[in-house]
């Protein structure tokens, strides 16, 4: 992301993600625990750099409700990433039907599509890299459209 110059806007459509690092945070976050920051190491650091020159960056959760567990350990953990100068938003899934893309993705610059893949598990698969910029301003509207609609972090009630 030191290439980003502009924005940053990150799609996250799961309800859940099996990510290995974050498995020690997890099991804090279940005891109760205080402080885990799943962000730490390396990409809170980065966007805070980003941020600092410049670059917005936007994270629109869409979630199901009532919220999974992961999405709750999500929700609780979010101020980590506030801290470092990105807005988070969130949004119920049944109020972006037919708004939202299939796949977890960030658009850059609003340019470049950075899609991820996951198995049925949760697991990452990989990505792809797409710069045909018809596809990111499609993505682009509908992310402004729905970001319009969502919540702030601040504001949104987990239930």
């Amino acid at each position: 992301m030191a290439w980003c110059s502009k924005t940053a806007e990150h799609w996250e459509l799961r309800d859940g993600y099996d990510v290995p690092e974050e498995a020690d945070d997890l099991d804090r976050w279940r005891r109760g625990e205080p402080g885990p920051d799943p962000y730490r190491d390396n990409f809170r650091p980065m966007v805070a750099a980003a941020v600092a020159r410049g670059v917005a960056f936007r994270r629109l959760r869409v979630v199901s409700m009532p919220a999974t567990e992961y999405v709750r350990y999500e929700y609780d953990t979010t101020g980590h990433i506030l801290d470092s100068g990105e807005q988070v938003r969130w949004i119920k899934r049944p109020d972006v039907v037919g708004l939202v893309p299939a796949n977890d993705l960030w658009v850059f610059d609003g340019r470049f599509v950075h899609w991820g893949f996951f198995d049925p598990a949760n697991r990452f698969t990989g990505a792809r890299i797409d710069d045909d910029t018809s596809t990111a301003d499609v993505i682009r509207n509908a992310f402004d459209s729905v970001w319009s609609q969502a919540t702030p972090h601040a504001d949104f009630e987990i239930g």
